[in-house]
Order: C-alpha cells, then sequence, then structure tokens
C-alpha cells in the first residue's frame, strides 16, 4: 500500500483526478482487505510513531486519515489497532456495491 501513501501526498487540483485517486486508493483498500481475510484475518501495516509532551501519535502511512494516539508507546499501539479495523471496516461499506479491480504493482 505504499504506492497509495505517495499518490496520496500529490496536490489534487482537478476533481476528475480526485475521483481517479480515490478509485486507486479505495481499490488498493480493498485488496488489502481481501489479503487480510485470505491470511485469516492477519495483515502487518507500517506505522509512524511520534513520541511527544502528552505521549504517543501514530499513523499509518498507507491508509490515509487513519491515526490514532495514547499515553504509552503501547497503549498508542494497540489504539492504532483498532483505528486500522474500523477504517478498513468502514471502507468496505463504502464500497459495497461498486466494480472494484486489483492491480498488482512491483516495487
Amino acid at each position: 500500500m505504499g504506492h497509495a501513501s505517495s499518490v496520496c501526498r500529490k496536490v489534487i487540483r482537478d476533481s476528475h483526478e480526485f475521483h481517479a485517486l480515490r478509485e486507486i486508493v479505495l481499490a488498493d483498500v480493498v485488496s488489502t482487505l481481501r489479503q487480510e481475510f485470505s491470511l485469516g484475518g492477519r495483515m502487518k501495516y507500517r506505522i509512524a510513531l511520534h513520541e511527544s509532551e502528552e505521549g504517543y501519535s501514530v499513523s499509518v502511512p498507507g491508509l490515509p486519515g487513519c491515526w490514532s494516539q495514547g499515553t504509552t508507546e503501547a497503549e498508542a499501539i494497540e489504539n492504532i489497532r483498532d483505528a486500522i479495523r474500523e477504517y478498513l471496516s468502514v471502507v468496505d461499506d463504502q464500497l459495497r456495491g461498486e466494480n472494484i479491480r486489483e492491480v498488482e504493482v512491483t516495487v
């Protein structure tokens, strides 16, 4: 899902580009959901953990907008696990009835 996060960093000026980007990101997330279920519900995600005076914030670069926080590192990591599950559930609901395709990319 690394390519989705790099694509999401680009500035989108045109609504057609936005819809095309949305399709790429959503298709990538659906592919991840399918892989997750085929692997018995276990997937690994890269996370970015940041320490501050208030505790820890954590995000998932491959899932735009997916972030959480915690007082301790362990709490932040457990919270991001919950956030990832909720994120994927919402995406799955939003894609019901959509024409979804998978694209394989070699990096």
